[in-house]
């Protein structure tokens, strides 16, 4: 497993997937944009004033229904960015869950 930091810092230093809806990546590049979003207003307000809201939604699990999705398109072209970029926001998000306070 990854340390937070490292984990954050792959995340920032990743470029979002771009979707293409005749690859089939089009909806899933919005679902994984939207997962992104909670992820971010959860973990870089923890970064920038310590401040740890986790996000309502179960954010892991639709992490692993999107990786089954991205997964299931096999070998087209968007799909291994994908599944690439949605390992990175499980593994800052876990981190991040990691640090809750006592």
């Amino acid at each position: 497993m990854v340390t937070f930091d490292e984990a954050y810092d792959a995340w920032m230093g990743a470029p979002f997937p771009i979707g293409d809806a005749e690859d089939g990546t089009g909806v899933l590049h919005d679902d994984v944009a939207l997962v992104d979003t909670w992820v971010a207003e959860s973990v870089v307000p923890y970064v920038k004033d310590g401040r740890f809201i986790p996000a309502t939604p179960d954010v892991l699990r639709e992490l692993r229904a999107l990786n089954d999705r991205a997964s299931a398109l096999g070998d087209v072209d968007g799909a291994p960015e994908y599944l690439r970029y949605i390992g990175l926001l499980s593994d800052v998000y876990d981190a991040f869950l990691q640090r809750r306070p006592e």
